[in-house]
């Protein structure tokens, strides 16, 4: 990898000098810059000038008078973008008191939003008629039924989650809460757990029977780093790169057709997202409020994720598309792998991952490993310290 010093991130007030975060037991952890607050407003910020206008453009929408924070509401961003959800306080149409008379009479209509204690994040299961994106396509094939009770049924779980992320990856915690406002839950066959710009700000989860808490601190990294380095990115998305942002990419050895078809900017978001995925994995492994069974599914996870990720990593650096901002970036990611892969990965009792997916498999993943091993150092994170986001 060629080193560099140079990236727009390393601005007055972005990162700055990063010290060690104190771990649990008192240890030091080696600290890595990669959710750069300040560059974070800034993108919020171009975010917001492009909804108003238009809001400006689509005045039945009725955002216009909306303050800075109402205007980022995923819902007000879907209709903005010209998806069939409506932002709250907007002057109903014949059209809305059609689709509220369907609502009455379906009874796969979702629940109001939940709102989690202490936390800005809300939590609501998708509804056939919300018009969110990907899940309202034809082929989709979610069960509609089956979705009403998942976000009710993930609420505890994604609590317990937040509460971890805050009290093991405090930086990343901040970032997440300062980017995302909305978890939309659903299940079923068809589009695995994504986040979009068409409502930028809202996660949106796949959630199957058995899915918790280690689901859930997976997830908020993987779909809140995408939603995250978005929001960096935005409106300056070829930055990173010496060739423009859509470049296709092929990968030299594909793990899935889940990975083909990318472009670069997809591969530095795939990266940029392992990185928070390995971290908040690894520093949960060493909270004392996870159960036997928890840790085990972790310890799974994390250890998929790694296998992912060294992949990219790999053909992120050999394809030789990166500028000074996006070298610097891809660095910061390489260090989390390496404290990873040599801090507890080289010394964990190895999983047997055999038939996961792209997506890890909780049901699979038991399958082949029922009993969690000895629960000793070298199977959680204080075998070395561990490394903190900030």
């Amino acid at each position: 990898m060629r080193a560099t010093t140079v990236s727009p991130f390393d601005r007055p007030g972005s990162s700055g000098a990063v010290a060690p975060v104190t771990a649990l037991d008192g240890r030091a952890r080696p600290a890595v810059a990669l959710t750069f607050p300040a560059a974070r407003d800034a993108g919020r910020q171009r975010l917001v000038t492009l909804l108003r206008r238009l809001a400006q453009l689509r005045p039945e929408v009725g955002a216009a008078g909306l303050d800075d924070h109402d205007l980022l509401d995923p819902a007000v961003i879907g209709a903005l973008a010209g998806r069939t959800t409506r932002p709250p306080g907007a002057r109903p149409t014949r059209h809305d008191q059609h689709e509220r008379d369907h609502h009455e009479r379906d009874p796969h209509q979702g629940a109001g939003r939940i709102r989690l204690a202490a936390s800005p994040i809300e939590l609501v299961a998708a509804s056939r008629t919300d018009g969110w994106p990907l899940l309202d396509d034809p082929g989709a094939d979610v069960d509609w039924e089956a979705t009403t009770a998942t976000a009710r049924a993930l609420r505890t779980d994604l609590g317990r989650a937040l509460d971890v992320v805050h009290r093991t990856q405090l930086g990343l915690h901040r970032a997440v809460e300062g980017s995302t406002r909305l978890v939309v839950t659903y299940t079923g066959d068809g589009p695995g757990s994504f986040a979009a710009l068409a409502a930028h700000g809202a996660l949106f989860w796949n959630c199957r029977p058995g899915d918790g808490l280690p689901y859930a601190i997976e997830e908020l990294a993987h779909q809140g780093g995408h939603v995250l380095l978005t929001t960096l990115l935005f409106g300056r998305e070829d930055e990173p790169f010496r060739v423009p942002a859509d470049t296709a990419f092929a990968p030299s050895e594909p793990v899935t057709a889940a990975v083909e078809d990318r472009t670069v900017l997809v591969l530095l978001h795939a990266v940029f997202t392992e990185a928070l995925m390995a971290a908040s994995l690894w520093a949960a492994l060493d909270d004392p409020l996870l159960t036997a069974i928890e840790r085990h599914e972790v310890r799974g996870r994390l250890e998929l994720v790694l296998r992912r990720f060294r992949h990219d990593l790999v053909d992120l650096l050999d394809a030789d598309v990166l500028g000074p901002w996006g070298l610097a970036l891809a660095a910061r990611c390489r260090e989390v792998f390496e404290l990873t892969v040599g801090g507890w990965a080289r010394h964990a009792e190895p999983c047997d991952l055999s038939g996961q997916p792209y997506a890890f498999c909780r049901r699979t993943f038991l399958d082949r490993n029922p009993a969690p091993p000895a629960d000793h150092p070298q199977n959680r994170a204080h075998c070395v310290p561990a490394v903190a986001i900030t």
